[in-house]
């Protein structure tokens, strides 16, 4: 890797995981994309610790936060966030498979995964080690070290609606713990024009289910307060 927004976020990394979580993190970055996907995570977690969440790193590797940076793999080799506050129990996992489908008029639903960078997951409900029913999905996060662009937009809209609309059918479905949990997208580079700019603020209506940060530096901790912060007022 190379830059100096990696040493930036490595820097960050380190002391979330040492000094805030009091725990080292697992040394398994060989790629950008990686590091901005553990910084994202990062983020996600300090917004619910600044509601007032109890956050406890659970399944330590070796004594180290080991997070799984690809779609394959066991959950139970890889680290995660324990969240809880009253009565809700939560799991803040990264690259876990999300199951669901999709149908179309009365055609015959196909089954589909998902598997997004962060997802926050009801308790207990990890199914052979690798993946939860949509039904148990809460929210999740898409982190993504450059500039938006429609497509990807596009994409990252479809994918919300569809866990929505595949959620409907159950009566058990907990997705945003009843739209009070948004879900996120982080891009390290800011939006270039106009017409992303206006496009993110449609998304980022109080209205929509999703939640858009940009132009994520962290080299400006400013940027990065404000960041947990804005998460954090989507939190119950």
């Amino acid at each position: 890797m190379s830059g100096s927004n990696t040493a930036h976020w490595l820097n960050f990394l380190q002391q979330f995981f040492q000094v805030w979580r009091r725990v080292p993190i697992y040394d398994q970055f060989n790629r950008l994309y990686q590091v901005f996907e553990a910084y994202g995570l990062s983020i996600i977690v300090e917004a619910f610790c600044t509601k007032n969440y109890t956050v406890t790193p659970t399944n330590l590797i070796n004594g180290a936060f080991r997070i799984k940076l690809y779609t394959q793999g066991y959950q139970s080799n890889f680290s995660y966030f324990w969240v809880e506050k009253g009565e809700v129990r939560l799991e803040i996992r990264n690259n876990l498979q999300i199951f669901t489908f999709f149908s179309y008029h009365r055609t015959p639903r196909t089954q589909l995964y998902i598997t997004p960078d962060i997802a926050i997951v009801r308790s207990a409900s990890l199914i052979d080690d690798y993946y939860v029913k949509v039904s148990d999905l809460i929210a999740f996060g898409e982190c993504k070290n450059f500039a938006p662009f429609p497509e990807v937009l596009v994409t990252f809209e479809g994918l919300v609606k569809r866990c929505f609309h595949a959620c409907k059918y159950d009566r058990n479905c907990k997705l945003g713990l009843k739209n009070r949990i948004k879900t996120a997208i982080f891009f390290s580079l800011g939006a270039t024009s106009r017409n992303i700019t206006n496009y993110i603020s449609k998304l980022n209506s109080p209205r929509s289910a999703i939640s858009i940060y940009t132009n994520i530096n962290p080299s400006n901790r400013n940027i990065i307060r404000q960041t947990i912060t804005d998460y954090a007022s989507t939190l119950p």
